[in-house]
């Protein structure tokens, strides 16, 4: 496991998000920011480390896309941006408006959804 993380606000460059500046980002994330820089101490997968830190379980959301700019995509809701991306060694976090998360593992190919809030 990694003991780094690296958080960028905006990753997509979208132009709703332009004129916040990156701390409001952030605070707009709630907790979540919080909970994946701890789990950059834990000796667990970003995802499972989150998860011990989040007291309400997660709940894979089924037909989810995230694409590889970080963009998810569910039928019938509009495209969400990335509020803010975490990058923790191979392993990446999406947080999205209304507390929706993507972990994104490009190695292994891997890519959960859920809502965190």
């Amino acid at each position: 496991m990694s003991d780094y993380y690296i958080i960028y606000t905006n990753p997509t460059h979208h132009e709703a998000y332009d004129h916040i500046p990156s701390q409001q980002l952030i605070n707009a994330c709630g907790l979540l920011p919080a909970f994946a820089i701890n789990a950059a101490y834990a000796e667990l997968p970003l995802k499972g480390a989150m998860e011990a830190q989040y007291p309400y379980g997660l709940i894979e959301l089924q037909d989810a896309l995230v694409e590889p700019d970080g963009v998810f995509k569910y039928d019938g809701d509009p495209d969400q941006h990335p509020l803010v991306m975490v990058e923790r060694g191979d392993e990446i976090l999406y947080i999205y408006e209304h507390g929706m998360v993507a972990f994104v593992n490009p190695v292994e190919k891997t890519t959960y959804v859920t809502r965190m809030d």
